[in-house]
C-alpha cells in the first residue's frame, strides 16, 4: 500500500511533464501512487502519461470527458486515493528527490499533524531559484493559526494532508480557476496541527501565464473569492479570519479591476459588459465593515460603490500618479 497519493491534473503539459513524473521516480521514499488526470490534452501529454504508466504501475491514468479545469480534474482522483497522505503536484512542477521521505519524517516527528507544508522554491526561465523561507523547518501551528497565516499569504497552499481530508473537503471547483486555493484554507482550519517541513516543491514560473498578464480568466478570481468568503462564513470562522479574508478579497478586486481597465480597449463590447457585470456583483458582495482601518486610509484601497463611483476614484488616482512622474 502506498503512503503517499499524488494528484496530477494534466492539460497540454508536454514540455514539462516528463520532468514532473521523473521527480516521482527519483523519490527516495518509494511508497507512493500518482493519479494522473488527463484533462483533454491536445498535445502529446496523454501519450507521455500512458508510457510512464506502462513502465511503472504506481502511475495511474484517467481522463476527463471534457476539459474541466484543475480543480474538477483533481477531484476525479480523490475516490482513487489509497495513501495515508495526499498531495497535489502540478504537471509543470516537480519535487526534490527526498521530498516524500522528509514529509514522512515530519509526520513521524509530529504525530498530531494533519497537514505538512512543503518548502516552496520558485524557479524562473533563466534558471534562478528563490526559496520561501519565511518559517523555519519544524514550525508548528494550530489549525486556526495556520489558516490565519495562509489568509495573510504568508503560508502557501502546497502541502500534504491526511487523505480523509480530501474525502470530506475536496477541491473547491466553484470557479474555473483559483477556487482550488480555497481548499488549503479549509484543510488548515480543520487540522489539529500544521507543520512546516524541509520537503521542497519546485514551482515553475511562466511569465506568459494567466496570472502574469490580462485574460478574462482572471475574473475567475472574483467567483473564487466569493466562494472563500462563503466557506469561512459557513465554517463560522473567527472574526480575525473573516477580516483577513476580506482584506485579501478587496485587494484582489482592486488589482483585477486595474488590470481590466488597462486592457478595456482590447476587449469586445460583450466582453467589457460581461466583465463589468461580474465586477459589479463582486463589489456588491463585499463586506466593507470587515476591512481594516489601514485600508480605509490608503487611497488606492478606499472602499467605494457602486462600480461607476469606484472607477472614477481609481482613474483619478491613476491620473494623479501619472502627473507625479512628469
Amino acid at each position: 500500500m502506498p503512503l503517499f497519493s499524488l494528484m496530477i491534473a494534466v492539460h497540454n503539459a508536454e514540455p514539462w511533464l516528463e520532468a514532473c513524473l521523473d521527480s516521482l521516480l527519483a523519490q527516495t521514499e518509494p511508497r507512493w501512487q500518482a493519479i494522473c488526470v488527463d484533462d483533454c490534452s491536445t498535445d502529446a501529454s496523454r501519450a507521455i502519461l500512458d508510457r510512464y504508466a506502462a513502465a511503472d504501475n504506481r502511475f495511474m491514468v484517467i481522463a476527463t470527458p471534457q476539459n474541466e479545469g484543475q480543480a474538477k480534474a483533481r477531484n476525479r482522483a480523490v475516490p482513487l486515493l489509497e495513501g495515508e497522505w495526499a498531495l497535489m503536484l502540478d504537471a509543470d512542477d516537480w519535487l526534490s528527490p527526498d521530498a516524500l521521505q522528509l514529509l514522512l519524517a515530519a509526520a513521524q516527528h509530529h504525530p498530531a499533524a494533519d497537514s505538512l507544508a512543503l518548502r516552496l522554491v520558485r524557479t524562473c526561465p533563466d534558471g534562478t531559484e528563490a526559496a520561501d523561507d519565511a518559517f523555519p523547518d519544524g514550525t508548528a501551528w494550530t489549525g486556526t493559526e495556520a489558516c490565519r497565516q495562509s489568509l495573510a499569504r504568508k503560508l502557501h497552499g502546497l502541502y500534504a494532508v491526511r487523505t480523509e481530508f480530501y474525502r470530506q473537503w475536496p477541491f473547491d471547483d466553484s470557479a474555473r480557476l483559483y477556487s482550488d486555493d480555497n481548499t488549503a484554507h479549509q484543510h488548515f482550519l480543520h487540522s489539529q496541527q500544521v507543520v512546516q517541513t524541509a520537503a521542497k516543491y519546485y514551482y515553475r514560473q511562466h511569465p506568459d501565464s494567466t496570472t502574469h498578464q490580462w485574460s478574462p480568466l482572471r475574473l475567475c478570481f472574483l467567483e473564487a473569492n466569493s466562494s472563500l468568503r462563503s466557506m469561512l462564513e459557513e465554517e463560522d470562522a473567527e472574526g480575525k479570519l473573516l477580516r483577513l479574508a476580506e482584506r485579501w478579497i478587496w485587494h484582489n478586486f482592486v488589482g483585477i479591476w486595474r488590470s481590466f481597465d488597462a486592457h478595456r480597449a482590447d476587449l469586445s463590447e460583450a466582453e467589457r459588459r460581461s466583465a463589468e457585470e461580474r465586477l459589479e456583483a463582486a463589489l456588491h458582495a463585499m463586506r466593507p465593515l470587515r476591512l481594516p482601518l489601514l485600508d480605509w486610509l490608503r487611497p488606492a484601497y478606499i472602499f467605494m460603490r457602486p462600480l461607476p463611483v469606484f472607477e472614477k476614484w481609481q482613474r483619478l488616482l491613476i491620473r494623479l500618479k501619472g502627473r507625479g512622474k512628469n
